[in-house]
């Protein structure tokens, strides 16, 4: 009997002890949060994509304004004559045709390419991002981004600083 609660005892402190380290590393989850819209305007590839999309645009810009003025001057022309030369109007109704199918394929292919960059930005932000919670053993890193998400988080919990330093090194190939 004496026996039994000898080895009743010693199950109770293992068992105890197991759960009391058990507990204390549950404790000691690294929890974190970034905040994802400054995270993301910060990220040098998005900077650089958004740099090159606007570069994309002005030209494209530059080719609509040629159409358009062509149009004008071809307009301006055809208001002027008496005789209104037929040539001259068929030849105006091209050009506006061909400017607005111009237009309009412009449009959809600035869509297109900012959809594009957005998708490549977002791919790799949350590759670093997965990167940097492994390095830095974070059991989770949450992201707040104004929407109600996170509704309460303690500033010493942030690593926005440290997070966008990390994706930044990391685009540049400063890290491993």
């Amino acid at each position: 009997m004496k026996k039994n609660i000898i080895i009743g005892s010693v199950f109770v402190l293992l068992f105890s002890v197991v759960f009391f380290f058990i507990g204390k590393s549950r404790s000691q989850d690294k929890i974190a949060w970034v905040n994802i819209n400054k995270v993301y305007n910060e990220f040098t590839l998005k900077k650089e994509l958004e740099s090159k999309l606007t570069q994309t645009q002005n030209a494209r810009k530059k080719v609509l304004d040629s159409l358009e003025f062509e149009l004008k001057v071809l307009s301006r022309e055809i208001k002027t004559e008496e005789g209104k030369d037929k040539n001259k109007i068929r030849l105006f109704e091209l050009k506006r045709e061909n400017y607005l199918n111009k237009k309009s394929e412009v449009e959809i292919d600035n869509d297109v390419l900012q959809k594009k960059y957005n998708e490549q930005i977002l791919n790799q932000l949350n590759q670093y991002l997965k990167d940097y919670g492994k390095q830095e053993n974070f059991r989770y890193i949450l992201g707040t981004d104004g929407s109600g998400s996170i509704m309460y988080a303690t500033e010493s919990d942030e690593i926005t600083e440290g997070a966008i330093k990390y994706i930044n090194e990391k685009y540049k190939g400063k890290t491993e």
